[in-house]
């Protein structure tokens, strides 16, 4: 090469840097990169590696490295610095595969890492005949910038990459969203069981795009029958009533290995106890099931079981009882859906009841262990009271524990909620909700009131009042603005939740119970436990009502009324 005549060109260094990161293609943009080197360099023939080991380009194809070697290139030049011009015939490394390339016709080995991440490699051969033996150091410096603006475009197309699969997850996530709240309103109109079973499938062949499928369900003598059946093959009935000896776990790898064709076992668990299972097949294409297409599973069937649960209870007790007993029958369901226990956790204790003013009632209150750590906490009252309430209610706690599987935040979870109720509620039906996330090992409590009495905080003898949210559900289709609010808990500390019910109840001379009692209530008993707080706070308020002279034990309200109290020992 002529001395006077250089190969760095300014203007050819800043097109091509502006090239390269204008691409998004790994394979065009090592493509570009070994062109501009062979033709600066006079380079007759070059190979590129993507890490680990994939092959991504070579010009022109006349020989090529054996893949096998590509992963021992990797770890060699693990030591080496990013764009370092290595020549392979002056390299003391103990490498054996260097022979392999040698004999490939190949030079010169350029690393390519950004922020010590691996990149890829460029493989260089020989130059042009009777253009010279060796790159000169000018030569080398050029490879160099070369390979920095190379490796620049190549972070950044991975980084592309990887936006763009994070949008694909979302745009999936979403889709798999709104998928679940057609089933859910589907399932709210459906009045028999046979429809509710002919649904589920209907949604669970076409999301996942399969014809063989089983359900079996729970009867009342604690065996196991089946309920539908695509399958082209009768299951003994014998075997499947072996799950009641055995644990879920046992019993799916076993029906797993006993029958090939089934590719998956899928629990369906309402209040922990198993009321079901659903067997998949092999999806009509072959493919293999995705993460997504199980928890769409599991979520449906969730839901489905759901569905199910409510339509049995309601079917069974309306059979029994005359028409004056609807009462009972509409209080033993709404019972069902409230905790039975509460969370058991190191340092804290739980504690809820609820009242209502008739014989069923539109409050509801719930703990939902998300995991060993995070716990959702949740009240909620319905307006209006009544039977009409109690199912309205009933709805909310089956969405909301079909989509807390999915461990959302918080704000997400209440706007699906919202418009799922908007969708599905009278225009004169609201809900004031309220929603925390409590993280039992740092303390900390994330929360949302949607238009709801705002909860008392009570540290030492100092009170705050939860009252960052939103509006309440139902009210309208899309919440545009959602405040999340946070606290800490220390020591004592003492959260109340509770309903207006509380507060709004009347003495005899037609006076407010109020807030400030309740405050003063709470702090004189902030030593007590949970329980005792609330049992202190309820046996007061009932002496107000019956205006501390009435005969009747009795606590009679207007309004249904819900406490809860956490309480960080």
């Amino acid at each position: 090469m002529n001395d006077n005549q250089s190969i760095i060109n300014l203007d050819s260094i800043l097109n091509l840097s502006a090239n390269l990161n204008e691409l998004f293609d790994l394979n065009s943009i090592l493509k570009s990169a070994m062109l501009s080197l062979m033709g600066k360099l006079k380079i007759t023939s070059a190979q590129s590696y993507l890490f680990p080991n994939e092959a991504i380009e070579s010009i022109p194809i006349k020989t090529s490295l054996s893949l096998k070697y590509t992963d021992h290139l990797f770890s060699y030049f693990n030591s080496k610095q990013s764009c370092d011009i290595i020549e392979i015939d002056n390299d003391n490394s103990s490498f054996d595969e260097l022979n392999s390339i040698i004999e490939n016709n190949y030079h010169y080995i350029i690393p390519l890492k950004n922020l010590e991440q691996n990149l890829a490699i460029i493989l260089l051969g020989k130059k042009m005949p009777d253009i010279g033996v060796g790159l000169s150091d000018e030569e080398k410096y050029y490879a160099r910038i070369v390979a920095q603006i190379t490796s620049i475009a190549l972070s950044n197309a991975l980084n592309f990459q990887n936006i763009e699969n994070q949008l694909r997850e979302i745009e999936k996530r979403n889709l798999l969203f709104q998928n679940l709240l057609n089933v859910s309103n589907d399932f709210l109109s459906l009045r028999s069981e046979e429809m509710i079973i002919k649904t589920f499938g209907f949604h669970l062949m076409g999301q996942l795009q399969l014809n063989r499928y089983a359900i079996f369900l729970k009867k009342s003598n604690n065996i196991f029958a089946l309920i539908q059946n695509k399958f082209n093959f009768n299951f003994p009935k014998e075997y499947i009533q072996e799950i009641s000896e055995n644990n879920f776990d046992v019993f799916s790898s076993q029906i797993k290995e006993k029958y090939k064709f089934v590719n998956y076992v899928i629990p369906m668990f309402y209040q922990s106890d198993l009321k079901g299972f659903l067997l998949l097949g092999e999806k009509m294409s072959g493919a293999e099931y995705t993460a997504e297409d199980l928890l769409f599973s599991e979520m449906l069937s969730n839901t489905f079981i759901i569905a199910l649960e409510n339509h049995r209870l309601m079917q069974e007790e309306i059979k029994k009882l005359e028409i004056e007993r609807d009462l009972y029958l509409a209080k033993e369901i709404q019972e069902q859906f409230l905790p039975k226990s509460f969370p058991d956790k190191q340092n804290w204790e739980f504690y809820g009841i609820t009242k209502p003013s008739k014989m069923v009632g539109g409050d509801y209150f719930d703990f939902i262990e998300l995991n060993e750590r995070d716990i959702f906490v949740i009240v909620a009252d319905v307006s209006g009271k009544g039977i009409g309430a109690s199912l309205l209610m009933a709805n909310l706690q089956a969405a909301i524990h079909s989509f807390s599987l999915l461990n959302m935040p918080i704000d997400e979870l209440l706007r699906y909620i919202n418009r799922l109720l908007y969708q599905n509620t009278a225009p004169d039906k609201f809900i004031t909700f309220f929603i925390g996330k409590l993280n039992c090992e740092d303390s900390s409590f994330s929360y949302i009131n949607a238009g709801h009495n705002p909860p008392i905080f009570l540290s030492q003898n100092e009170f705050t009042e939860l009252d960052k949210g939103c509006l309440p559900l139902g009210i309208q289709q899309e919440i545009s603005e959602i405040e999340i609010g946070e606290k800490y808990f220390k020591s004592g500390d003492t959260l109340a939740i509770f309903t207006d019910g509380i507060v709004e109840a009347l003495n005899p001379q037609m006076q407010e119970f109020g807030k400030n009692q309740l405050i003063e209530n709470l702090i004189n008993t902030r030593n007590s436990s949970s329980k005792e707080i609330a049992d202190n706070l309820l046996n007061n308020l009932s002496k107000f009502v019956r205006n501390e002279k009435s005969s009747t034990e009795a606590m009679l309200f207007e309004d249904d009324i819900t406490l809860n109290i956490i309480k960080r020992k």
